[in-house]
């Protein structure tokens, strides 16, 4: 986040209430973040997204691995959870930070909050890995076993590089600021 130029402390409070709401049995929620903001950000793909253990789990199973590294990914991957889905959520704020920075605020207005989001959400999923975005074949390979376990990070690792790129390269050469003006109207 600090390398694509953005604040890695905005939205991360946030983001850490949220996980961590989401890994406590109910009668522990602290429910600092109201269900229809909590149901926003699933919707737009910015929390829910991470769970990478699943796969790697799958993997231990299906593939090669040895059966007793299961126990340790089943806890490493709630921690690893909680973090991601704090820095997923930072991600999603500093684009609509950024976004508010570079759209005239009458523009923002017209567009709508719901649409201004769904391009803040689009940003972070394109940029940040999401393994909803993994190409489903891949992933199979990877959760039986025919690919290494870790192959399905790899994959979104090149994925969203490749899309860090060339949002990087949209945002120099100008095509970003067309694709506002030719899809937004901004």
């Amino acid at each position: 986040v600090a390398g694509q130029g953005f604040n890695p402390f905005r939205g991360y409070g946030k983001g850490m209430r949220v996980a961590i709401d989401e890994t406590l049995p109910q009668k522990f929620k602290i429910g600092k973040i109201s269900l229809l903001e909590l149901n926003r950000l699933k919707e737009l793909g910015i929390v829910d997204k991470a769970i990478t253990a699943s796969d790697i789990r799958d993997g231990f199973k299906n593939g090669i691995t040895p059966k007793f590294f299961q126990r340790a990914v089943n806890g490493v991957g709630k921690a690893y959870s909680a973090f991601d889905t704090a820095q997923r959520i930072s991600v999603f704020e500093n684009y609509k930070k950024f976004l508010g920075d570079v759209i005239p605020e009458a523009d923002i207005k017209r567009m709508g909050t719901r649409q201004f989001e769904e391009l803040a959400g689009d940003l972070t999923n394109n940029t940040y890995m999401n393994y909803d975005r993994i190409n489903k074949g891949f992933r199979s390979l990877s959760r039986y076993g025919i690919l290494n376990e870790f192959g399905a990070f790899n994959f979104e690792l090149a994925r969203t590089t490749w899309n860090q790129a060339k949002l990087a390269k949209q945002m120099t050469d100008g095509t970003f600021a067309k694709m506002l003006q030719d899809q937004y109207g901004v």
